[in-house]
């Protein structure tokens, strides 16, 4: 089980994992595999001031409608790295 303070990293894990322009994940499919994954349970608007975290972290996310989120880039430094080695 996941420490809530690794949320940020367990969930660009997730978007990193199993999203692309052509994949696209609702929030309650995120807040699924963060549970099902790293036992962290949470609540919507968690999961958005989340996402905010990581926008300010200089990754490009946003709404893309029926809430659902698409990541549309990530920092230059994480481009070659696996975000789940940071973990």
């Amino acid at each position: 089980m996941a420490d809530k303070k690794e949320l940020p990293l367990a969930l660009l894990e997730i978007l990193e994992s199993s999203t692309d322009k052509d994949h696209i994940l609702s929030a309650s499919q995120i807040r699924k595999k963060l549970e099902s994954k790293y036992g962290l349970t949470l609540e919507r608007r968690t999961l958005y001031s989340n996402i905010e975290l990581l926008e300010k972290s200089g990754f490009e996310a946003e709404d893309f409608g029926n809430s659902t989120i698409v990541v549309r880039a990530v920092p230059v430094f994480l481009v070659a790295e696996d975000v789940s080695s940071l973990m």
